[in-house]
């Protein structure tokens, strides 16, 4: 307890005084990696370029299904909205994951990680203001990105008719989803920072997620053994829980949306908890090295 108001005083300035400082490295850190980011206009032209091929070569395996259908228990829709709508999900997902992973790696490279990270922000602060950067970037550029190619493809031709429930189903689904996908890039930075392999990394994870997650096909044909270990994959769980939004116009109340939101959930706290337990065993590790740097 507190014995005086010009204790309690003391103690919420300090508590300002850090609010403060957060919000200042966040800007300073934001601002930094935008321009960074800015130089390289090639680089943005080149990532808009490889996401419409992937789209276009998407849409063409799609003209290959039976009936250019694909039908499920909930909904029977065109292979191109049914395919889309994973890799919408899937992509955004994993574009974050990479981006995190391989911006922390390439500040390892340049030497400028272990200079911000001496700084009295520490390593903790920092590692999780790079995260949160770049998710707010590359979701933007992922919206930018993506309108022009949806205009193109009939991708919309199956979609339900949107209620303002439904709206506000599909926002919190991927409110958690991205909260999910932002945890997981931050455990997995931990990882990069010991192993100094960012882009490994994250093509280990996206690429399991990606052939657990049920994009290009249902779940049912997996063997029985597959199909369980594919349940449990919180991605697969957002893509199906994404599509009954999209293409039935489910709501909240719908076990699929539900049960995949408590899922993302329950993932993320998981990785929380995995995140403080493996931050203390990387800094004793940097501690032993005396070094971050990737030579």
């Amino acid at each position: 307890m507190y014995e005086s108001l010009e204790e309690i005083g003391k103690v919420f300035s300090t508590k300002q005084i850090k609010i403060q400082s957060i919000i200042s490295g966040f800007s300073a850190i934001f601002k930094r990696n935008i321009s960074i980011i800015a130089k390289y206009k090639l680089k943005i032209f080149n990532s808009f370029l490889n996401s419409f091929i992937a789209y276009s070569m998407y849409f063409f395996v799609s003209l290959l299904l039976p009936k250019k259908v694909i039908a499920t228990e909930s909904y029977t829709v065109s292979g191109v909205s049914y395919i889309f709508s994973g890799l919408l999900i899937a992509s955004y997902g994993t574009t974050i994951l990479g981006a995190g992973l391989g911006s922390l790696t390439n500040e390892m490279r340049q030497g400028t990680f272990e200079s911000i990270v001496l700084t009295p922000y520490g390593l903790k602060k920092y590692i999780i203001i790079e995260i949160i950067s770049e998710v707010i970037y590359y979701s933007f550029q992922n919206i930018i990105f993506l309108f022009p190619i949806l205009l193109i493809y009939p991708f919309t031709s199956s979609l339900t008719s949107f209620t303002l429930k439904t709206i506000m189903t599909l926002i919190i689904l991927l409110l958690a989803y991205i909260l999910f996908m932002s945890i997981l890039t931050l455990t997995s930075s931990l990882i990069v920072v010991v192993l100094k392999r960012g882009r490994e990394i994250a093509l280990a994870i996206s690429g399991l997620l990606h052939f657990l997650g049920g994009i290009l096909y249902p779940i049912s044909v997996f063997p029985k053994f597959l199909q369980a270990i594919a349940l449990a994959s919180p991605l697969t769980q957002a893509i199906s829980a994404f599509r009954e939004i999209l293409f039935t116009g489910a709501v909240l109340t719908n076990t699929t949306v539900w049960s995949a939101i408590i899922i993302l959930l329950v993932y993320a706290c998981v990785l929380v908890c995995s995140f403080n337990w493996l931050y203390k065993k990387v800094y004793l590790i940097v501690q032993k090295k005396g070094s971050i740097s990737h030579y």
